[in-house]
Parts: C-alpha cells; structure tokens; sequence
C-alpha cells in the first residue's frame, strides 16, 4: 500500500503541502473511508437526512468522503490522515525532520491558506475542553473562507474543523455552501459528524 505523504516544510519554515491518498474508484470510497476511520480511531455519527455523493479529484486537498443536505444546499467533505501513514519530505541537512505529530497547527494553518487562495480567513482554536466535549479531540480548530474553485466550483464559502488526536490522526471536516448564516443551522448539526471515538472505560479492578 501506498503512504499518505504530508510534503510540507522547507528550511525556511515555508510550509508547502501536498497530501495524497490512494487512488481509489467510486466503489471503493467507504471501503477507504471505513479503513482510515480504523485506523485513525474515529467514528462517523451524522444524522439520517444526507445523500452521499461521488469523490471528485482536486489537487488542493484529497478527500476520501462526500455528503449533501437533502436539500443540496450544503456538501461535507471528509479527510482523515492517521499518523502513522504521514512522512514528512524536509529538505534541511543540519536539523531532524519534525514529527507528524507536532504539525496539526501548521498543516491547519497551511490548508486554510490553500483552500482560501490565501484570502481573509477568520479562524480560532477551541478551548481544550471543548475540543475533548465536542470531537473527542486533543486540539481543534475552526475557519470560514472563500473557496478556490479548484476545490469546488458549485459553493462559494467553506468552514473547516481541523480535529488532532495525540498518537491517533490529524482530521478535517469541509463544509460547502453559499450563504453562512443561512447554512449555520446545517453547519451546526454537522459539526461532530466526524469525531474521534471516545476512551475506553476502564476495566473495573478484580478483587479476590
């Protein structure tokens, strides 16, 4: 199998990222989706209402899942890279490589700027608690921007959740739609379609 690769940092501290996935046909999607989720240790828990449409290649950010409101009037897109399949190519002799681990803010950062062209792009980190209440999360983040046609061309703004799981998975949640207050209830309703799974409780201790 082939490696999801996270080609980001150059001596300078510019992050340059290119992320990539397996080639995957229609039929194939969730069987991928369902294998990240695995792997990344996460669930998808969205409510009954929302259509499943095909994967479309771009080369701003690779995802491996779409949904639509019933509606039409927004799509969710969902990317999930667990740690374990991210390499980093760096290209300084003198320093190590930085660990996946250590770069959720950075890509985040990163990907905002790509999806946006670089545009204005409001953004904030959840408090700690909430990322833990909200996604299961050990850090998240949020965006709203415009959206590059590359990435899409039928919806003109985007919100994002970056989710970071310590040892687990780097995760992203696109949404796409064309007016933001007239999409904050569907955006609300989504926002913990994807989360990480919650703790194992655990076993109670075996007295003798």
């Amino acid at each position: 199998m082939r490696t999801l690769v996270s080609r980001m940092l150059r001596p300078a501290g510019l992050a340059a990222l290119l992320m990539s996935v397996f080639p995957v046909h229609a039929e194939g999607e969730d069987v991928m989706f369902h294998q990240l989720m695995d792997e990344a240790g996460m669930v998808l828990q969205c409510d009954d209402g929302y259509v499943g449409v095909p994967v479309v290649d771009n080369e701003l950010l690779p995802y491996e899942k779409a949904l639509r409101t019933g509606d039409g009037s927004m799509e969710i897109r969902f990317v999930i890279r667990p740690l374990a399949r991210i390499t980093i190519d760096y290209e300084d002799p003198h320093n190590a490589a930085p660990e996946p681990e250590h770069l959720f803010p950075l890509l985040f950062q990163s990907l905002t700027e790509q999806l946006s062209g670089g545009r204005h792009s409001p953004h904030r980190e959840y408090p700690a608690q909430k990322a833990r209440e909200i996604f299961n999360a050990d850090w998240a983040a949020a965006s709203t921007f415009d959206v590059m046609p590359g990435f899409n061309a039928a919806f003109n703004h985007g919100f994002m959740i970056a989710m970071h799981g310590v040892g687990k998975a780097d995760a992203y949640t696109v949404m796409l739609f064309d007016d933001y207050e007239t999409a904050r209830p569907a955006i609300n309703e989504a926002l913990n379609c994807l989360v990480f799974a919650p703790p194992e409780p655990e076993a109670s201790a075996v007295t003798e």
